[in-house]
């Protein structure tokens, strides 16, 4: 889970349910799992804290693919044996995409284990910048937020030498969370310009899937991005992998400030015209009463 602490209140209930103690059940059912903790427990409430936070932004470990529907995912994750960072993805959630399948199939679990670092910095709440470090083959990218297709990631473009330093790790400055399943945020990244992937075009929509029955998740090639004639996405490291850089957007917050600057520039000019007619009307006044 995304999430550090669950409350839950002892007297909840729920109409479709005759039995007026769910709240109580789910909270003794929550005591027996083991990556929970009971951090504080009150008359009604009860709370429980999770040390296993998984990050926003990660790669998983472990890649669970499932005919089952996403009501199954209780029973799928309370696998002794499950690992928490991994992802699942259901069938019946994807079944639009027609390259699913391939493309989670062509990820080797081998890979998995010798996985890239992810980097990433939160600039607002649409806007994520993602540096990976260390990549070889295919793997799927999960981003912890509500699935939408309008969730698109766009590269850049990796033109001299600065662009090329600023994939290098710079873990001083600002926030830096701890190494956590292989991501660290790292507020020192820059927050980069407003239309900065307003000429760009987004990639890998086609593996854009649903994951973990809410969540984003692409399944990113980087031998098919880095190796493209002519457009320079990625730095090439000694053993073979590639570093390279995202800007993960919302993309109609562009029309956001698209609207936003026409609306400035519109009221600017509105306001032009009054002031230079009520100059206009000012002198004309004046120049009447000198008459």
């Amino acid at each position: 889970m995304n999430v550090k602490y669950v409350v839950v209140r002892r007297n909840m209930t729920h109409p479709t349910y005759e039995d007026k103690r769910t709240g109580e059940k789910i909270a003794q059912e929550l005591k027996k799992r083991d990556e929970l903790y009971l951090d504080e427990e009150w008359k009604k409430i009860i709370v429980f804290r999770n040390d296993n936070v998984l990050p926003h932004i990660y790669i998983p470990k472990q890649i669970i693919h499932t005919k089952q529907s996403e009501s199954s995912i209780f029973k799928i994750t309370s696998v002794k044996d499950y690992a928490t960072n991994s992802v699942l993805f259901f069938d019946n959630q994807n079944e639009n995409y027609k390259n699913a399948n391939y493309f989670l199939s062509s990820i080797k679990e081998s890979t998995l284990n010798q996985r890239p670092t992810v980097e990433y910095k939160k600039i607002n709440p649409t806007k994520y910048r993602v540096i990976i470090h260390n990549a070889k083959s295919t793997f799927p990218l999960v981003f912890l937020e509500s699935y939408h297709y309008n969730w698109r990631l766009y590269p850049k473009i990796i033109t001299n030498s600065t662009d090329k330093s600023s994939l290098e790790n710079n873990y001083s400055g600002q926030f830096i969370s701890k190494f956590s399943y292989g991501t660290i945020q790292n507020n020192n990244l820059p927050d980069g310009r407003i239309y900065e992937t307003w000429k760009g075009k987004p990639i890998f929509e086609d593996g854009h899937l649903i994951a973990n029955g809410y969540a984003n998740s692409w399944i990113i090639q980087p031998n098919e991005l880095c190796n493209q004639q002519g457009v320079g996405y990625c730095q090439k490291n000694q053993n073979g992998s590639y570093d390279f850089e995202f800007v993960l957007e919302f993309t109609p917050q562009k029309y956001f400030y698209i609207g936003a600057i026409i609306s400035v520039i519109s009221l600017s000019v509105f306001t032009l015209f009054i002031f230079f007619n009520v100059m206009k009307f000012i002198i004309y006044r004046n120049k009447s009463t000198i008459h």
